[in-house]
């Protein structure tokens, strides 16, 4: 809230949002895309191993599964709650037309270790991106556009 006193509201939520919530939902997403595959759905069909293998193996497949991935799992929890917290916070402290207003912009989601902080980089060094950024850009727009359930919908993680 402070820097929105200092700056403007948009920087605020580009430092709350873009920043801080956005590194953690993207850590969340890729733990969520790691272990979305260990929980196959009810569709399965009648070739697939664990409907062929029987009870015995499906219960060695689960407890096999909560053991080696006890530590992720548990992860997952706590980052969908501390995620549904800091939104509600978020939430407390600007005005919904704000936080619309801000993701409709669809920001950059900032990210550890690169240099797309600055995003006038972009701007001065080249006109066309490069494979990585567009990968980038497309990724932004997806976790934006949950992030826009979350903010605007009233939705929480699951």
């Amino acid at each position: 809230m402070e820097i929105s006193n200092h700056s403007s509201i948009h920087e605020g939520l580009n430092f709350l949002i873009g920043e801080k919530f956005g590194q953690r939902f993207m850590e969340l997403k890729k733990l969520e895309s790691k272990l979305k595959y260990l929980y196959p759905d009810e569709e399965r069909g009648e070739t697939h191993p664990l409907t062929l293998g029987g009870r015995d193996f499906h219960m060695s497949y689960t407890l096999t599964l909560n053991e080696n991935y006890r530590g992720h799992l548990r992860k997952v929890h706590v980052l969908r709650k501390t995620l549904s917290a800091f939104a509600v916070e978020i939430k407390g402290w600007f005005d919904l037309d704000d936080i619309g207003e801000y993701l409709a912009t669809y920001p950059r989601i900032h990210r550890f270790g690169t240099g797309d902080s600055d995003d006038i980089r972009f701007f001065l060094d080249e006109a066309t991106l490069s494979a990585d950024e567009v990968f980038q850009e497309v990724e932004d727009i997806f976790l934006v556009e949950e992030m826009k359930k979350m903010f605007l919908c009233n939705e929480e993680l699951a």
